[in-house]
Order: structure tokens, then sequence, then C-alpha cells
């Protein structure tokens, strides 16, 4: 990559425009993007102006309209160029770094709150050090609203003050040329929600999210009290508390992320209290690191989505752990008698999940508290006939345990089997119905002998007192813990 100085102007919509020097690099492909009277090409990444906003042009489809000196222009097709060559891009264009390209408005460099997450953070783990190491250094982040990402993160941590940044706004009403009428032209261009995030600089999300954008731009974060290895607690344990965790499993293969969240349900409203999430982590380490948290969190009850390799991590909890407080769930209801462990997700059981998802966030009936959830309820939007994240870069596991979380509060014995108060009522109540339903092979000692029902005295004969006595059936080894 070279850059060269220049004295030389270019052309911008509001007129022509200096800029401090051309950036020339090499790159291996281009998307060819042919509009009704134009064609340029371009590197993958590159961003134009459309209708609705600022997108790159791997991400344009044919009938998008983008904005062009001419007027709006319909694109005619977006297509992949395998070739090696040389790119230019301006720097430092003093008009908004925006110009005109082959008739094309376009961008000239990656505004902060536009960059990929992993661009981010890899920009803040360079840089940062640097900066903090320095008694003179200072740094800037100029850039526009673009969800409820890393830059939403940075601004509200500045205005919470959690960091050193000034959170600074400017207001196109400040600018000498702008009047009434040319905001209503934007508005009429861009539609409301690309408006409010371009031209009024707030934080929105995504057209067609789940929770209303306002409602989640408002929504408070707070600093983790430990971070570690993806893994976010937000509130330590408290004693007599009752605790739920949600556990949405991937294969592990840096594809889609393994999640889990803990939310403390002792009373309205509910309220995260830790979260994990991770690509890489195998369905054979996943159960090790529930299960410590689980017992971490009150011996927290369990709810494993289990449509793929979910099953997995939920048998080796219920067999190989042998940890008892885990949900079942007999044809996709909650159930605490019969059914397995864990929960088949269906069309049903998402959709009431997200809706009532909806109603514990937007009647504050949720504590969020993790910045990661609201970004991927940023992008959490209705494609066809569900929910999903609308953007490649964040997925939406965390979402999914949320959902998950807010179906299990719908069930008529969420709150009877995660009481603390009705835990032992309700599991006497557990080992009558295996008394009249379950032929018994005895009851179980302390491990050296199988022995007829009758009444020992404790003391005397070191004996399992009668009620917390279980039965074995042949296809059950154990029921409940010794």
């Amino acid at each position: 990559m070279e850059i060269l100085e220049n004295e030389w102007e270019v052309l911008t919509d509001e007129g022509w425009s200096d800029f401090s020097a051309l950036k020339i690099s090499e790159t291996g492909s281009l998307i060819e993007l042919k509009l009704e009277d134009s064609t340029l090409q371009c590197t993958i990444g590159h961003r134009v102006m459309t209708n609705v906003g600022w997108k790159e042009v791997q991400q344009l489809k044919p009938k998008d309209k983008c904005i062009t000196y001419n007027g709006i222009k319909r694109v005619i097709s977006v297509s992949l160029v395998e070739k090696t060559c040389k790119v230019y891009d301006l720097v430092g264009v003093k008009k908004n770094s925006r110009y005109f390209t082959n008739n094309v408005l376009s961008h000239n460099c990656d505004e902060f709150g536009h960059l990929k997450p992993n661009l981010a953070e890899e920009f803040i783990a360079s840089v940062f050090p640097t900066i903090s190491s320095s008694e003179s250094s200072k740094l800037a982040i100029i850039s526009t609203p673009n969800g409820l990402n890393h830059f939403h993160k940075l601004w509200c941590d500045a205005e919470n003050s959690n960091n050193d940044f000034v959170p600074v706004t400017g207001h196109w009403t400040e600018h000498p040329k702008r009047n009434q009428e040319w905001a209503d032209n934007q508005l009429k261009t861009l539609g409301e929600i690309k408006f409010r995030q371009e031209i009024l600089v707030t934080f929105e999300g995504s057209s067609y999210t789940l929770i209303d954008g306002a409602k989640l731009a408002s929504i408070p974060t707070i600093i983790p009290l430990f971070q570690k290895d993806k893994l976010e607690i937000f509130k330590q344990p408290e004693k007599n508390h009752s605790y739920s965790i949600t556990v949405d499993v991937s294969r592990g293969r840096h594809q889609d992320y393994s999640a889990f969240s803990v939310i403390d349900i002792t009373k309205m409203p509910y309220e995260v209290v830790a979260t994990f999430k991770d690509n890489t982590i195998t369905t054979l380490e996943f159960p090790h690191l529930i299960y410590n948290i689980a017992r971490q969190y009150n011996n927290a009850f369990i709810l494993v989505e289990i449509n793929d390799l979910g099953e997995e991590v939920s048998n080796t909890l219920w067999h190989d752990y042998e940890y008892e407080n885990l949900y079942f769930t007999s044809g996709n209801e909650l159930s605490q008698l019969r059914g397995y462990p864990g929960i088949r997700t269906t069309s049903k059981v998402k959709s009431l999940g997200c809706s009532v998802l909806k109603d514990l966030v937007e009647k504050d009936q949720l504590i969020i508290n993790s910045h990661r959830i609201i970004e991927e309820l940023g992008i959490f939007v209705l494609t066809r006939k569900t929910y999903a994240a609308d953007n490649s870069d964040i997925n939406d596991d965390l979402c999914t345990t949320l959902w998950l979380f807010a179906w299990l509060t719908k069930q008529g014995i969420f709150q009877d089997i995660t009481n603390n108060d009705l835990r032992l009522a309700l599991t006497e109540k557990k080992q009558e119905y295996i008394d009249s339903t379950m032929t018994p092979f005895g009851f179980y000692d302390d491990g050296q002998n199988i022995i007829d029902k009758q009444k020992l005295d404790m003391e005397e004969n070191k004996m399992i007192p009668e009620k917390d006595k279980y039965y074995l059936t042949s296809d059950q080894i154990e029921l409940l813990n010794l």
C-alpha cells in the first residue's frame, strides 16, 4: 500500500472538496456493480449510499436503489470479479468523507461505528494500550451511529463515566447551510429509521426488530464484575435467591456459538446476572462449565435446547454429572414428573418465546445488563415467518437463550419447581408418584445393602430415613443424588 499526497479536488454531493491523499493498494477480488446508467468496480467492503442509507456493495441486490450524481438509480446486477489489481481510495475528503466514484456516491473510509466487530476489537486492542501509555496522546472517535454495536457501547460507557471518552453530538441544525426543507427531503429519501440514525444521530436497531429500537437504545448496561474466556458475570450469587440457566448449543467449529444466560428469577423483574458465548468450546467441555456455574448459582435449574447437539450436553449433565435440577419437557411443555431433559424447540415454542420476551423487555420486567445481548437484539428482526439475526457478522445465540427463558416463564409449574420454599414438598410429591406408578426393586441404603420396606432407626442402624429413600427401576439407575 502507498499513499500519495495531492493538490487536487474531488466532486462530492456538497460540491468540490479538498482531500489529503490517494491511497493505492492491491486486491485479489472485486465487486462489479451495474446501475441503470453506470458501472462501478470496487472492493467487496466498499460502501455506497442507497435510498436506505450506507451499504456495502456486497449486500446490494438487483432492484435496490443507489444515490448517484444523476439521482436515484436502480441496481441491475452485483457480481464478483476474481482478479488481482490495484484499487484507489481518497484519504481525508473534507466534506463528510464522501464523494462520487463513477457517478455513485461512495464513502472513502470506515467510520468506527461501521467497522465489523472483529475489526473494531482489533483496533481497540492495538491502539488503546499505545494511547494510554502516553501522557500527551489523545484519541477522538468520530462516527455516525450504526445500530447498537461496539460504538454504541463506547458511547454508553462514556455517558455513564465508565471510560475516559467525552460524548459530543453534532446536530444538523448546527450546520449553517442546513434548513428544515433539507431535513424534510432527507426524511423522504432515507425513511424514518435511517433518518434518525444518519441525520438525528440516534442509535437505532434494524428495521422490524423484535424489541422496539428506541426502547433498546434506552436500556442501560453495566460493566461485568468478572470477565474471562467469553464468560461475563454481572451479579454474584445471593443466598436464598433462585436462578435459571437457559442454554443454546453449537458444534464448536468456529461457526455458530454456544451460549447460556443465568437469570435471577427470585422476583420480578427478572435479571440477567451472567452470560457466556463462544464458538470454540466443544460439547465435551460445555457441560462442565454449565455444571460449575449452576452449582455456584444455588444449584440453578437448567433448560437446554436439544434440537441438535444440545441433547448430548443435556444427557451429560443428567447422567454423567448426575445434576438433578434440569427442566424436563414432554410434548413441548414443562413437566416435573416425566419426559426428557431439555426442550426440542419448534416454531410454536419460538413464537411464544419471542412474544413473551418482547413483553418482558418493553414492560421492564427483565433487566438485561449485558451489552452483548443488546447488540444481538438490535439485529434480531422478523425474516419471513420468524425472528433471526439480519447481520452475518453478529449471530443471535444469546437472543435464543432469552426467548427460551421467556417461553419458560409461561409454563404453569415454572414458579413452583424453582421456588426454594416448595422444592422439598415437590420432591416428596415426586417420590409419591414413583411409589404409585413404578415397580420397586427395594430401597437403597448407604451403599451396602438392599432391604425390604421397613422403618429403621437412623441413629442405631445408620440408614437413610424412609422419606429420603427412593426406588430403583430396571431402566433408571438414579432419580436423585445421594
